[in-house]
């Protein structure tokens, strides 16, 4: 699994490089179509998705896979990322342990689980937690009461392993994309907007390029807590924003 880190840190293109890994094609004769099976096998299958995921994915994209076709795709992706599918299991394996066992935690890769009182927190590598309300593991699983994105109705919410993992992975995102903006506006950029993993920022033209060069330096500093992540940036100039590539 280090050498897939190793290659994305080395600037290859995350998606062929899931399609090597996947079809079993030379990363240098991967072509558009196959690329595109790659980017939906990572966006769909790393939280325990399968095939309705990896259909679900494709179909946001205009397209789609038969059974057949997205079997071997979903088998190829988790055989290939092996410690992904290990740690789905052994965070659910974590809540688990720590909503059946009142006062025990657990630690899973640098992120620790316990409960108190009426929540379920987990310990970001951050400083931050993540917490859920009235925890519960039953026959059914894990749940915990919430409020439904869908039914916008406040009830009890299933949970699972690579749901988990989800939130966990979402939530350190956040905290190291926090972490640039949070030096890009110590060093006077001006950040207005935020679309997703974007930053906005209107400067003089004069400034612009001067501004970009301040934010990617921002954007890639590494927090002391994420020491040895592959970081990487970029930007662009314009007069209106567009959503970038």
């Amino acid at each position: 699994f280090q050498s897939k880190l190793d290659k994305i840190a080395g600037g290859m293109d995350m998606y062929k490089v899931a399609a090597e890994d996947i079809l079993h094609v030379p990363y240098a004769q991967v072509n558009k179509a196959q690329r595109f099976t790659g980017k939906v096998a990572e966006l769909a299958l790393g939280y325990q998705g399968a095939i309705g995921a990896l259909n679900t994915m494709g179909a946001a994209y205009g397209a789609s896979f038969t059974d057949e076709e997205a079997l071997p795709i979903v088998r190829g992706w988790r055989d290939k990322n092996k410690p992904i599918v290990k740690y789905w299991y052994a965070c659910e394996e974590a809540v688990k342990l720590v909503v059946l066992n009142a006062g025990q935690a657990k630690t899973v890769n640098h992120v620790r689980f316990y409960v108190r009182d009426s929540f379920l927190f987990v310990d970001l590598p951050s400083g931050r937690k993540l917490a859920y309300y009235e925890p519960l593991y039953d026959e059914d699983g894990f749940s915990y009461m919430g409020l439904n994105g869908y039914t916008r109705k406040w009830e009890r919410i299933p949970s699972y392993g690579g749901k988990i993992v989800e939130n966990l992975t979402q939530a350190i995102a956040r905290d190291v994309f926090f972490h640039g903006m949070r030096l890009c506006e110590t060093a006077g950029i001006p950040v207005v907007l935020r679309v997703h993993d974007e930053l906005v920022a209107p400067v003089p033209e004069e400034q612009a390029e001067a501004a970009l060069q301040t934010m990617v330096r921002c954007m890639t500093a590494v927090p002391d807590w994420a020491e040895g992540l592959p970081l990487n940036a970029d930007g662009f100039i314009t007069k209106r924003y567009w959503k970038g590539d």
